[in-house]
C-alpha cells in the first residue's frame, strides 16, 4: 500500500511536495519482489510503480532507503512525501496516515523446513514450536495472538532484514508493518 504525506494528486491541482519538482519516497530495499537491490540497481514492482507515478506527476522520484521499524514514524515526521513497501493498512495506521486505494492483497503463509522439523505436519504441531517473524509487523501481532491462544510455542522476532541485529525474543516497541 502507498501511504501519502504532503503530496496531493490530480492534474489540475498544484502539487506540493517536500522539495519542488521531486517526489521523496521512503522504502527499504530488502523486500523482493517489491523493492530490492540487484547488481547495484534498485528494482522491484513498487520501484517501477513509484517511478511511473512520479513520471505522470512530472516529478523526479527520490528513493530514500530506511528500515521498516522506523518508516511509519518518519512518514509522520514529514521525512517523505510518501512511503511504499507492501505495507498492511490497519485501523491504527489509517488514523495516522492517508492511504491510496489498495493495489495489492496478500495473505500470510507459514513455511516449515521439513528437513529440520519433520515433526511439524499440521498447525496443531506448532503448539511447542518456535516461530520466527519480522519485528514490528502485523505478522508479529498475529504470532502473539496465536501464542496467547496456545497454538504456537515461542516467538523469535528479528529486526528488518536490513538490520544486522541478532534474534530477539522480546516484543518490539516500534509500529507494525
Amino acid at each position: 500500500m502507498l501511504a501519502l504525506g504532503a503530496c496531493s494528486g490530480g492534474q489540475s491541482e498544484s502539487l506540493r511536495t517536500l522539495a519542488p519538482g521531486t517526489l521523496r519516497i521512503g522504502t527499504y530495499f530488502v523486500n523482493p519482489p517489491f523493492e530490492y537491490v540487484s547488481n547495484g540497481q534498485r528494482i522491484g514492482f513498487e520501484v517501477d510503480l513509484m517511478n511511473e507515478i512520479a513520471r505522470r506527476l512530472s516529478l523526479q522520484p527520490v528513493f530514500v532507503d530506511t528500515e521498516w521499524e522506523t518508516i511509519l514514524q518518519e512518514m509522520q515526521n514529514g521525512k517523505y512525501d510518501c512511503i511504499v513497501g507492501g505495507i498492511t493498512i490497519t485501523p491504527e495506521r489509517r488514523r495516522m496516515l492517508a492511504w491510496s486505494t489498495p493495489y495489492m492483497t496478500t495473505t500470510l503463509s507459514l513455511v516449515v523446513d521439513s528437513r529440520r522439523s519433520p515433526q511439524i505436519r499440521s498447525m496443531a504441531d506448532f503448539r511447542t514450536a518456535s516461530v520466527g517473524v519480522q519485528a514490528a509487523t502485523t505478522d508479529y501481532d498475529i504470532a502473539l495472538k496465536l501464542q496467547q491462544q496456545g497454538r504456537i510455542g515461542s516467538i523469535k522476532s528479528t529486526p528488518s532484514p536490513a538490520s544486522r541485529t541478532p534474534w530477539s525474543i522480546s516484543p518490539p516497541a516500534a509500529s507494525r508493518r
